[in-house]
């Protein structure tokens, strides 16, 4: 690479640095001093939060009519359920024909 590319390059570098590091300061510099709430906005905050808490003391005191009686049946058991299971299926099949011709071509084989 040629001298002038790497000192262009280190120059643009350097560049975003600088303006990275000026874009936090001044996102810093907008956010609020938390030791700047003043007594009025407490005072506020701590009147609204008490007639919360009133009114929640106040719900709580009194308290909902009890339900009504359920009308209706009675609920009924559900019916009892028997499963069974079908016989089992059995299959035999008889293999007597296909061993009676092997043995007879074994014994003439012998015969020679």
């Amino acid at each position: 690479m040629a001298k002038t590319h790497t000192t262009l390059i280190a120059l643009l570098l350097g560049l975003a640095v600088t303006l990275g590091l000026v874009a936090a300061l001044r996102t810093t510099a907008l956010a609020p001093d938390s030791s700047a709430a003043s007594a009025a906005s407490i005072t506020a905050r701590q009147q609204r939060l008490d007639r919360a808490e009133a009114q929640l003391r106040r719900a709580l005191a009194r308290r909902p009519p009890a339900l009504p009686a359920a009308v209706g049946p009675a609920p009924t058991a559900a019916p009892r359920i028997t499963y069974v299971r079908p016989a089992s299926i059995v299959v035999t099949k008889s293999a007597h024909g296909e061993h009676e011709h092997e043995h007879e071509n074994e014994s003439e084989a012998f015969d020679d």
